[in-house]
């Protein structure tokens, strides 16, 4: 089973506009897959958003999938509620058999992303976008007070550790959350997490939602369905 965390900086998207990127996955991987329809910013915040992703795990478990069966996956924004999501399972005692991130943000942190070279090759997103997401993150979280304080932002990769799921990481080489792929890379692997990142030269942001016009995106969305049947074998 996938449990599948849509990208949309938070903000949009769901099953529908990512359907066919799951329907490939589906295809490649042989395997039945979950799309969390999450709570949405402005009007909910992130952590809202990861609760409504640890439900559906949940439910998962409850209908008789066990953590080896389960691999978690998400692209941009989702890749980030991936991540978070393995955290709170491990912390639970819980352990997934994998996770995949497609493009994923895995940083909020601005400043990083804006001064990376890609900044000025990204066709989709430039510095001012994530200016605007961290406000718009930030925002629903002092909306959401919790103990009368704002609702905290959470770092995923401060909290790397061990016995974090393997991992595998599908990027573009021209965009800037390239910055976060291999910084995550780098901290999961010296957390001893077998981790793998695959860039993908001149290809955009979340170029797997192309499939099944654009080549490349068809053999990403084949790999990684190699993948995720190989992790749940």
């Amino acid at each position: 089973m996938v449990l599948y965390l849509h990208g949309g900086a938070f903000l949009t998207c769901g099953a529908n506009s990512h359907s066919r990127i799951v329907n490939a996955l589906s295809k490649f991987a042989d395997s039945p897959v979950l799309v969390v329809n999450y709570r949405l910013i402005p009007k909910h915040s992130v952590t809202m958003a990861l609760d409504d992703c640890h439900d559906a795990y949940r439910w998962l478990r409850l209908r008789g999938y066990e953590p080896d069966q389960i691999v978690l996956a998400g692209d941009s924004a989702g890749g980030y509620l991936a991540l978070a999501l393995a955290q709170r399972l491990h912390k639970e005692g819980d352990e997934p058999a994998a996770l995949v991130a497609i493009s994923p943000l895995l940083q909020l942190a601005k400043q990083p992303k804006q001064a990376h070279p890609n900044i000025k090759t990204d066709a989709m997103f430039p510095a001012r976008a994530f200016d605007a997401l961290v406000a718009l993150v930030a925002s629903a979280a002092a909306e959401h007070p919790v103990n009368g304080k704002p609702e905290e932002l959470y770092e995923p990769l401060d909290y790397i550790e061990p016995g974090l799921p393997r991992t595998l990481i599908h990027v573009s080489g021209s965009e800037v959350l390239l910055h976060d792929a291999r910084l995550a890379a780098r901290l999961l692997a010296a957390a001893g997490v077998p981790t793998e990142v695959r860039v993908w030269p001149g290809q955009i942001h979340d170029f797997q939602l192309a499939a099944p016009l654009v080549p490349e995106a068809t053999r990403s969305l084949r790999q990684i369905g190699a993948y995720i049947r190989e992790a749940t074998d």
